[in-house]
C-alpha cells in the first residue's frame, strides 16, 4: 500500500490530477489533504512528492506523508479565537455606543452566535427574586426557530444551580446528561455553559449558551465567554449608573411636583389623584392603585385606581373588601413592613387572583405608613411578567411614604374641619332652644344639622308610647328614596322584637352597626335591605328614656365605634330642645286646638262647597284689584261649564255674564254690582232667576243663579259676591215629562172608566147582554189593574224599595217561544208576521222568571203596535260564551238618534198618541236588565223601524245571596 492509498477513494483521482499538475511546472509538489485513520478517525496529512525524472540516476517521484492533524486543529483553534476576538471587540465598540439596557442586552445574545459558532440557542435570563423560574428576556435561535421547550429547561434549571450562580462563577457543562442538578434537560443531549451577567456586584441574569455537541466548550471559550461578559458588565454598570442618575432626576421631579400638589390638595380623592399619576410617570404599569385599611386592619378597600381597565370592572373592584388575612402579599407586607415585588404572578404563592385580575402578571405594593402604622398600601399591576424587576423598592417607598404624610395632614384637616362643623352643628341646635318652634320643625331642623357631621341615606326619630312599651316612628328623612316612607309610622320596635332596643334602653349608650350582616334576626325585612350599616343613641327627658336617633346608610362600614361621642352628644343637644319644647307644649296646645277648630271649620265649608251639585263662585276686591276679582270656584262650577280654574281665578265675572243668552239679565246683573260698589254704607243685595248660558262645548242649558252681593267695609272699600248656579234643565225636563205623563195616565184612566160607566148603564138597561158587558168590564178592569202595576213598579223602582227577585235556572229559548205565541193573535189582527230565530238546543240562563217574561212580552208587543201593518217582527236569540243576547226588530216608524237614551226613562214616549200607553214599560224593562248585571239599548233611525238588544249573563248576579 502506497501512501496515496490514504486518501480516501473519492478525493483520490483529484489529489493526483493537482500533483501532475503541480511537477509539470516544478520539481516539488506540496499538498494537505484529509485521510482516514483505520480506527475510522479522519486525519490531515501533508503529502510532498520530489520529481526525479531529471537525475540521471533514478526515475520517478519521491513521495512523503507527514501527519499535520494537531497542527491543523492548533490553528483552526488560534484562527477561531482571533475571529472571536475581532467579533468581541466590534461587539464592544457597538456596547459602547447605547445607554439603553434593552437593546446592550439584544446585542448581546445576537454577538454570541459570532464568537461561538458551535452554539446553537443563546439565552438571557433575568434573575428571580423569589423561587420561580427565572423570565426568559431575549432568546437567539441559530435555525431561527424557538427551542421553547429548551429555553424552558435552562430556566428551571438555573434554580438548582442558584447556589453556583450566586458565587458569580462561569459554569462550563460538557455533558448534560451525566449532571444530576439538570434533571430536566432529559430529552436534551450537549453541553450547556453558563455564564452569570453581573453589574455593580450584583447578578442581573444569566447568558445561557448551548450546544448540541458534548465538550462543546474549552478553556478558550470560557475566556472569551468571561472577557465578553466583564465588558458587557462594565458596559451595563455604566448603563445603570445613567439610568438611575436619570430615575433619580426623574423621581426628584416627580416627587417634587408631587410635594407641590399634595400640599394643594384639599380631600384624599385629590391627594389619590395627584400621587397616583406622578408614580406612573416613575414606573411605568398597566393600573395602579390606592388601598386604605380599616380601623380594625381586617379590611382593605381601594379607594383611587387609575389605568386602562373598563369601567364596569373599576366600579366592581372599588366596591369589593379584600380581607387582608386571605391574601398573602397583603398579608407579608403588613408582617414585614416592606415592599413587595412579584415577578409572574402565576408562579407565585404570594399572589391570588380575584375578580377580574387575570390578566395581572406583574405586581408591586408599598405600605403606607401614617405615624409608624400602617394604613394602605400603594399597589401597582402590569399585564408583563417581570416589568417591575428593575424598579427599585425604594422608589416605592418614597410615594408611599409622601401618601401617609399627606393622608397625615388631610385627615387632621378634616379632624379640624368635623370639630368646626360639631361646634357649628351644636351651635345651630343650641339656637334651636331660643325659638319656638313646632315639634316637626325642630326635627326636620335637627336632622338637617346632623347631616352636617354624619353622614347618611335615611334618618329618622322615634317616640316611645310608654302604654305599649314599644318605639314608634315620629319624623323621618330620606325614606322616599327607597319607597318605605309609608310604611315607617305602621313599624314599632319593642325590646322583645329588637336586641338593639334592649341594648340602648338597659346601657342608655350610642351604638353602630358597620356591617349588617344578613343573618341578623333583626335585618330580615327584605323592604329594608338597601340598609348596610346603621347607628342610634338614646333620647333621655329628666332622665326617663324618651325615644332614639336612628341613621340608616347603604354604604358598608361607615358607621364605626369612634361616632359613638358624636351621636350622644347630638341626641343630648336634641334633649335639651326636647325639653323646651315641652314647657310651650301647654300654649301651643292652646294654638293647635284653635288652629284645629279653625281647620275643621275650613275643611267643613270646603267639603259642603266640594259637595255640592250648585256650581258657587265667589269674588271680591282688594287694595290691588278694586273691581270684584274671583277668588274661589267650587268644582261643580268647573263641572258645569266645562271651563279650568286658570280661567276663573284673577279675572271677573264677565267670564259668566258672556255666556248669559238674556242681555237684560246681564244688564240687571251689571247695575247690581255697581249699585253696591258705589255706596257709602254697608249694604247686602240677593238676586234670584232663571236664564240660558251657552257652554263651551256651544250646549245651551238652563241655569237658576242666586246672586249675593255685600260690603262690609266702606273704610277700606271691600266688596264681595257670592254667585250660586244650579242646572235645572232635566228639572225642567222631567216637570214636562211629569206633565205629559199626567196626561197620558189621565186620559188612559178616563178611558176605561168611561168604559165601565157605558157598561154599567148598558148593563141596567140590557139584562140580556149581560154576558157581552160583563165580559168588557172585566178586560178594562184587567186594563186599569196593569196600569196600577206598571205605576207601583216605576215608583218601587224609583224610590229604591226592596223588590223580591226569584232567580231559578231555565230555557230562556222556551220562554221567548211561548210568548211569541200568546202575542201571535195581536200581530194577526194587524197583518203582522213574527219571524223567530231561536236555537235548536235549550238556553240555559240564571234569572227571575217573571220579571224576564215581562221585559219581553214588553218589547214584543211594542214591535207589533209600532211596525206597519202587513210588516214583520223579528226576535233573534243568540248564546255566547257568558252572554245572551236577544234582538227584537220592527219595521216600524224608528226612533230618532236623540231619543235613544230618553226612551228608556219613566214618562218619556217618543211618539205622542200614536200608541196606547203610559211610557213606563222601557223604563221598567230597563231597570229589571240593569237588577241582572245586563244591558238593553236601541239601535234605530226614523221611518227605519228599531231593533231592541238585550245583553243578559248566565250566571247568577253577583248581589245575589
Amino acid at each position: 500500500m502506497t501512501v496515496l492509498h490514504l486518501i480516501a477513494s473519492e478525493s483520490r483521482k483529484q489529489v493526483l490530477e493537482k500533483f501532475f499538475q503541480i511537477l509539470n511546472n516544478e520539481n516539488t509538489a506540496s499538498i494537505e489533504c484529509p485521510v482516514i485513520h483505520h480506527d475510522g478517525h479522519q486525519l490531515i496529512f501533508e503529502i510532498v512528492a520530489i520529481d526525479l525524472t531529471e537525475s540521471p540516476i533514478i526515475q520517478g517521484y519521491i513521495v512523503n506523508a507527514r501527519d499535520i492533524t494537531l497542527r491543523k486543529e492548533a490553528e483552526h483553534k488560534l484562527q477561531r479565537y482571533i475571529s472571536a476576538m475581532e467579533s468581541l471587540h466590534e461587539i464592544m465598540v457597538r456596547f459602547s455606543q447605547s445607554l439603553n439596557l434593552d437593546r446592550v442586552l439584544e446585542m448581546l445574545v445576537i454577538g454570541v452566535n459570532r464568537i461561538f459558532p458551535q452554539m446553537n440557542l443563546a439565552v438571557f435570563h433575568l434573575v428571580s427574586l423569589d423561587d420561580s423560574p427565572p423570565h426568559p428576556l431575549r432568546v437567539y435561535d441559530r435555525q431561527a426557530v424557538q427551542n421553547t421547550k429548551l429555553v424552558q429547561a435552562i430556566g428551571k434549571s438555573l434554580l438548582n444551580l442558584k447556589s453556583q450562580l450566586n458565587s458569580q462563577v462561569l459554569i462550563n457543562i460538557p455533558n448534560i446528561q451525566a449532571e444530576p442538578l439538570l434533571q430536566d434537560f432529559n430529552s436534551f443531549e450537549g453541553s450547556l455553559l453558563i455564564i452569570p451577567v453581573v453589574a455593580n456586584q450584583s447578578t442581573l441574569g444569566t447568558l445561557s449558551i448551548s450546544s448540541p455537541k458534548l465538550n462543546a466548550f474549552d478553556d478558550k471559550d470560557e475566556v472569551l465567554a468571561d472577557m465578553l461578559i466583564r465588558q458587557t458588565s462594565a458596559i451595563l454598570e455604566r448603563i445603570q449608573l445613567y439610568q438611575e442618575e436619570q430615575n433619580r432626576r426623574q423621581l426628584s421631579e416627580a416627587l417634587r411636583d408631587l410635594s407641590f400638589a399634595l400640599n394643594r390638595s384639599q380631600t384624599l380623592e385629590e391627594l389619590f389623584e395627584h400621587t397616583l399619576h406622578y408614580l406612573s410617570q416613575v414606573i411605568p404599569n398597566d393600573t395602579c392603585n390606592i388601598m386604605l385599611l380599616d380601623d380594625e386592619r381586617q379590611y382593605a378597600v381601594i379607594k383611587k385606581i387609575v389605568g386602562n381597565i373598563p369601567q364596569d370592572i373599576l366600579l366592581e373592584i372599588l366596591d369589593y373588601q379584600f380581607k387582608v388575612s386571605e391574601f398573602k402579599n397583603l398579608h407579608y407586607v403588613i408582617q414585614t413592613g416592606q415592599p413587595l415585588i412579584i415577578a409572574d404572578t402565576r408562579n407565585s404563592v404570594y399572589w391570588k387572583t380575584i375578580l377580574h385580575q387575570e390578566w395581572v402578571r406583574s405586581y408591586a405594593c408599598a405600605p403606607i405608613l401614617s405615624n409608624q402604622e400602617i394604613i394602605g398600601f400603594l399597589n401597582l399591576d402590569s399585564i408583563q411578567p417581570n416589568a417591575f424587576v428593575t424598579v427599585d423598592p425604594a422608589q416605592l417607598m418614597v410615594f408611599a411614604n409622601q401618601v401617609g404624610v399627606a393622608i397625615e395632614k388631610i385627615r387632621l384637616i378634616e379632624s379640624e374641619k368635623a370639630q368646626r362643623e360639631l361646634s357649628d352643628t351644636l351651635r345651630a341646635i343650641s339656637d334651636v332652644l331660643t325659638r319656638p318652634m313646632s315639634l316637626e320643625e325642630l326635627l326636620k331642623a335637627f336632622l338637617e344639622q346632623v347631616a352636617h357631621v354624619i353622614p347618611y341615606d335615611a334618618a329618622a326619630i322615634w317616640y316611645i308610647d310608654e302604654e305599649k312599651a314599644a318605639d314608634h316612628f315620629s319624623y323621618g328623612v330620606g325614606y322616599e328614596k327607597f319607597g318605605v316612607q309609608d310604611i315607617m309610622p305602621t313599624l314599632q320596635h319593642t325590646a322583645k322584637n329588637s336586641h338593639l332596643m334592649q341594648r340602648l334602653m338597659s346601657t342608655g349608650k350610642a351604638l353602630v352597626v358597620p356591617e349588617i350582616e344578613g343573618n341578623d334576626p333583626e335585618w330580615q325585612d327584605p323592604r329594608f335591605s338597601w340598609i348596610k350599616s346603621w347607628a342610634s343613641a338614646p333620647i333621655f327627658i329628666q332622665g326617663q328614656y324618651f325615644g332614639k336617633l336612628v341613621l340608616d346608610s347603604t354604604q358598608k362600614g361607615l358607621y364605626k365605634p369612634s361616632y359613638i361621642p358624636l351621636l350622644e352628644t347630638l341626641t343630648r343637644q336634641l334633649s335639651i330642645a326636647l325639653e323646651n319644647v315641652n314647657l310651650l307644649e301647654t300654649l301651643e296646645q292652646r294654638v293647635a286646638k284653635r288652629t284645629q277648630e279653625l281647620n275643621r271649620e275650613r275643611q267643613q265649608l270646603q267639603t259642603i262647597l266640594s259637595s255640592m251639585d250648585e256650581g258657587v263662585i265667589y269674588l271680591e276686591t282688594t287694595p290691588q284689584t278694586p273691581n270684584l276679582t274671583v277668588r274661589y270656584v267650587n268644582e261643580s262650577l268647573r263641572t258645569l261649564l266645562g271651563i279650568s280654574s286658570d280661567q276663573f281665578i284673577g279675572h271677573s265675572l264677565s267670564i259668566i255674564l258672556s255666556r248669559i243668552k238674556s242681555e237684560k239679565i246681564v244688564q240687571h246683573i251689571n247695575s247690581l254690582l255697581e249699585s253696591v260698589y258705589q255706596e257709602t254704607k254697608p249694604t247686602q243685595l240677593v238676586w234670584r232667576d232663571e236664564f240660558v248660558m251657552q257652554l263651551v262645548n256651544g250646549q245651551e242649558v238652563d241655569f237658576a243663579a242666586t246672586l249675593t252681593v255685600v260690603k262690609t267695609e266702606v273704610e277700606h272699600d271691600f266688596t264681595w259676591a257670592l254667585m250660586v248656579l244650579r242646572d235645572i234643565s232635566q228639572e225642567k225636563a222631567l216637570n214636562a215629562q211629569r206633565e205629559r205623563f199626567v196626561a197620558n195616565a189621565s186620559h188612559e184612566l178616563r178611558n176605561p172608566l168611561s168604559n165601565l160607566f157605558t157598561r154599567m148603564y148598558l148593563l141596567e138597561k140590557q139584562p140580556d147582554r149581560q154576558e157581552e158587558h160583563i165580559a168588557v168590564m172585566k178586560r178594562t178592569v184587567e186594563r186599569l189593574n196593569a196600569l196600577a202595576e206598571d205605576l207601583l213598579d216605576i215608583a218601587r223602582f224609583n224610590t229604591h224599595s226592596h223588590l223580591q227577585f226569584q232567580y231559578i235556572q231555565f230555557d230562556l229559548r222556551e220562554l221567548i217561544h211561548d210568548i211569541i205565541e200568546q202575542q201571535r193573535s195581536n200581530a194577526e189582527i194587524k197583518g203582522v208576521t213574527i219571524i223567530e230565530h231561536l236555537p235548536e238546543q235549550p238556553v240555559q240562563v240564571w234569572a227571575d222568571r217573571k220579571r224576564i217574561e215581562q221585559v219581553i212580552t214588553n218589547l214584543i208587543f211594542n214591535a207589533i203596535s209600532y211596525t206597519k201593518e202587513k210588516t214583520t217582527v223579528e226576535v233573534q236569540l243568540e248564546e255566547q260564551q257568558e252572554y245572551i243576547l236577544l234582538f227584537v226588530q220592527d219595521e216600524g216608524i224608528g226612533i230618532a238618534p236623540e231619543f235613544h237614551e230618553q226612551i228608556f226613562l219613566p214618562f218619556f214616549r217618543a211618539s205622542e198618541g200614536k200608541v196606547s200607553g203610559t211610557g213606563l214599560g222601557l223604563a221598567i224593562a230597563k231597570e229589571i236588565i240593569e237588577r241582572h248585571e245586563g244591558k238593553i239599548w236601541v239601535e234605530s233611525d226614523l221611518n227605519q223601524g228599531s231593533r231592541f238588544i238585550v245583553q243578559l249573563p248566565k250566571r247568577l248576579p253577583q248581589h245575589f245571596n
